[in-house]
């Protein structure tokens, strides 16, 4: 008797229970039959692979549709056809019974079964991951660290949840009609409390776009990130910031210096005042838990794609900081520099438009002034500006900032500031810029 009969009897009997284990009979013969009743019904299932089906001998049938069908109709009359020495279907077991499922099969609805034995087909890949870790676990083997073992899950779930993306295409009339009924939306607008940026933004950090800052080494791309954070938190403005260069302790010091007025280096100073512990205590008790922080020193791309979608779905975050870029590491073997770089890019892009959310992020400038392998950077960014800091004429000048305008996608292009008229200066306490009245006399 072959291993598929008793499921066959069972499909054929119509009972409820159809899904036996991570398996379902009668879905795939539902989709096959489909397939062979309608040969056009292939190119909406698209997403369907041979390795979606559990039974081999369904593999066998698909993988003829699939190969056949482009070239030239496919019928019962083929399908009966398998059944010979080329095909292994010999002892495929009622094999006038199978037939006779696939004829009365077609009349059902397709696309639910479909979807069903990709669900089907996904879990049992899951399940086989998660077996195969536990397996790992339980052979006591030393090498064998549970961050090992979560790095390699996510990894795998990462790559089995790519199968899931699919490109849909549109009708030009349904895209018109999306755009009308967008014009009824409100743009989701999340201020950074810098006004001169945000007029470039047309009103701040918009919901699906990405934002980069480039500057060079040491330029003060963090202490503008810093200084955009510390904003959002006083709004109470859920976000994430992901900390690959400076640890979330030294950023934490710099947003609670700015808003109590101390410098970094009062917390090793002052640790003993309690007028101080005071002021730091504050900050915790009037917390509305809309910053978060994740410490990923040389994170990789992958992994960055996990933390996103954790904060997203666990979180409700409505937007990241990264600091910054060419930190983020997992190139694929033999890909350059540059091409992982664009990935990275363009890959927050993505996870910006696909969660609606907002990311903003730097990239370090080079010696000849250039972005570093900057021309996927700026392809994949709705605004991108290089970050200058003036050269002080005397030790005690404050140090003076201001952008230059690289690329932007929908704004206005236009500079923030100049070497003659700085937009920023660094504030006294080292922590945060503070924007620079166009009436005061600059310090020059």
């Amino acid at each position: 008797m072959s291993n598929i009969e008793p499921f066959l009897e069972k499909a054929n009997k119509r009972i409820d229970s159809r899904v036996v284990g991570l398996i379902s009979v009668h879905a795939e013969t539902v989709v096959l039959a489909n397939l062979i009743a309608k040969n056009d019904y292939l190119y909406k299932i698209q997403y369907l692979s041979v390795e979606d089906f559990a039974f081999n001998e369904h593999q066998i049938v698909f993988r003829f549709l699939q190969d056949t069908i482009p070239i030239k109709e496919v019928g019962i009359a083929n399908i009966a056809s398998l059944f010979n020495e080329d095909y292994d279907l010999k002892d495929v077991g009622g094999k006038a019974k199978w037939m006779g499922l696939l004829i009365s099969s077609s009349g059902e609805i397709m696309t639910p079964c479909a979807r069903l034995v990709k669900d089907l087909s996904d879990k049992r890949k899951l399940n086989d991951i998660l077996k195969e870790k536990i397996q790992e676990i339980q052979s006591g083997r030393d090498d064998i660290s549970v961050p090992d073992v979560l790095e390699d899950i996510n990894q795998q779930s990462l790559a089995l949840s790519h199968s899931h993306s699919s490109f849909k295409i549109k009708k030009f009339v349904d895209v018109t009609q999306e755009m009308i009924e967008d014009l009824d939306k409100v743009d989701e607008i999340y201020p950074t409390g810098l006004d001169k940026i945000d007029k470039t933004m047309d009103g701040g950090l918009k919901a699906g776009c990405s934002y980069c800052i480039a500057a060079k080494p040491k330029a003060g791309k963090t202490m503008i990130k810093s200084t955009i954070a510390g904003n959002l938190r006083k709004r109470d403005d859920k976000f994430l910031f992901i900390a690959c260069e400076m640890g979330s302790k030294s950023i934490n010091k710099r947003i609670i210096g700015a808003e109590i007025g101390r410098s970094p280096k009062a917390f090793k100073s002052e640790k003993n005042n309690p007028q101080f512990a005071s002021k730091l205590v504050s900050t915790i008790t009037d917390d509305k838990q809309s910053m978060y922080y994740v410490d990923a020193p040389r994170v990789s791309l992958k992994n960055l794609e996990l933390i996103v979608n954790k904060a997203v779905y666990q979180y409700g975050i409505k937007g990241f900081i990264l600091d910054y870029l060419q930190l983020v590491t997992g190139s694929e073997k033999g890909v350059m520099i540059a091409q992982h770089q664009e990935n990275v890019a363009q890959t927050i892009a993505e996870l910006s438009k696909k969660h609606n959310i907002w990311s903003l992020y730097s990239a370090q400038i080079n010696r000849s002034g250039e972005v570093r392998n900057g021309d996927g950077i700026i392809m994949a960014v709705d605004w991108i500006y290089e970050l200058h800091q003036i050269e002080k004429k005397y030790e005690t000048d404050p140090s003076e900032i201001w952008l230059e305008h690289i690329a932007t996608r929908e704004t206005e292009p236009m500079n923030i500031g100049s070497e003659e008229n700085p937009a920023f200066r660094i504030a006294k306490t080292g922590t945060h810029m503070e924007e620079i009245d166009e009436s005061e006399t600059v310090w020059r």
